[in-house]
């Protein structure tokens, strides 16, 4: 997977924002929830070819952090940007799709699919002028797919498998958003019976799976309403809520913004992950902090459209801006290259969702 993404960096350039009523995303007027939604239907003909033999029964199960959105798309004559989602939130709309080609298998047992991350966005491949030196865009739309298998039988589930993987097709975004979600569910539904029963696999009871589904985001910063005030030196002490606590101050000299602080060294406010004000959590991305608001399990900002710094531990960073282009660092800072763009264009910014799991922005 990581491959796949580096390799998608080495030809990314900039989405050209044709017009000039495009939407401007602010950093501290940023929420989601104010976008227009964008419905990708499912049909039931897509499963007409899916034959799983082993289970009498297959569900999916929605363990994602958000449940409310499948990701951003930035389209229309304004170039708003939408979230993107299904006709109904429950995950029920999809497995209502699917039961016509279920067979009562022999051995009585269930399937669950329970997916921990569904996320899709486009990137533009390349761009090249036609005959009248209008840019004509390519893009490629994809899909971050992860799911846990479990065979359930007699009260008990056994965990036998994990799909982890990137699904992509030629297209922008609003054309491609069925096809490529049509991908993902069917390949997700044929891999059923690829999963084998094994005598070593880990088992525990239905009810251990489903409270360790109902608990698995209980990390203190999102249980709580009001994060500690102080400055988060890594990932880690941001989901335990805990910053070192001191007094400082958040500076602004023209394009940089940066912490000031007489009781907290240098080298801490230098490369901090982010900070807490007391009532809102800020990330620190290049020279600058961006707000972060809660969604759900989540957090979301909107941040500038290339990324050089990053502040983590790891220096491991995947991100997407969604409407632009896409790039991936593993560390460094890395170069990239623009057609035809403008430095208004540049300074916009774009939105972004927290993998709470592992810290990385898409």
């Amino acid at each position: 997977m990581k491959n796949f993404l580096i390799l998608g960096i080495l030809s990314v350039i900039t989405n050209l924002a044709l017009g000039q009523n495009r939407e401007i995303l602010r950093q501290n007027k940023f929420n989601s929830e104010t976008f227009k939604t964008y419905e990708i239907e499912v049909k039931k003909k897509w499963f007409d070819s899916v034959k799983i033999n082993s289970s009498g029964n297959v569900q999916f199960v929605d363990a994602r952090a958000d449940k409310s959105k499948l990701g951003f798309v930035r389209m229309g004559e304004n170039l708003l940007y939408y979230n993107m989602v299904l006709p109904e939130e429950s995950v029920g709309y999809i497995n209502s799709k699917f039961q016509h080609v279920l067979k009562e298998a022999s051995n009585q047992n269930n399937l669950k699919i329970v997916i921990r991350h569904l996320w899709m966005s486009h990137l533009i491949t390349n761009i090249n002028p036609n005959k009248k030196g209008t840019p004509i865009k390519e893009y490629v739309s994809y899909c971050y797919f992860k799911a846990d298998y479990y065979d359930e039988k007699n009260g008990l589930v056994e965990f036998i498998g994990q799909l982890d993987t990137v699904f992509s097709r030629l297209g922008w975004m609003g054309n491609a958003s069925d096809k490529l979600i049509k991908k993902v569910l069917v390949t997700a539904l044929n891999a059923c019976d690829s999963f084998v029963v094994l005598s070593d696999n880990p088992v525990f009871s239905v009810k251990l799976l489903s409270d360790s589904l109902e608990n698995q985001f209980n990390y203190p910063i999102i249980k709580t309403n009001e994060p500690k005030k102080g400055i988060y030196r890594n990932y880690d002490e941001f989901l335990n809520n805990n910053p070192i606590q001191g007094e400082f101050e958040v500076m602004s000299e023209k394009k940089e913004t940066y912490l000031l602080s007489k009781t907290i060294d240098t080298a801490v406010t230098n490369a901090a992950w982010g900070y807490s004000d007391g009532k809102y959590i800020y990330k620190h991305l290049n020279d600058s902090y961006y707000k972060m608001n809660r969604v759900q399990n989540t957090f979301e900002l909107a941040g500038p459209r290339q990324i050089t710094k990053i502040y983590t531990n790891e220096q491991k960073f995947l991100n997407m801006a969604i409407d632009s282009f896409f790039w991936g660092l593993t560390g460094g800072v890395m170069t990239f290259i623009f057609y035809q763009t403008e430095e208004k264009l540049m300074r916009e910014l774009v939105p972004y969702q927290l993998n709470i799991k592992n810290g990385t922005f898409y």
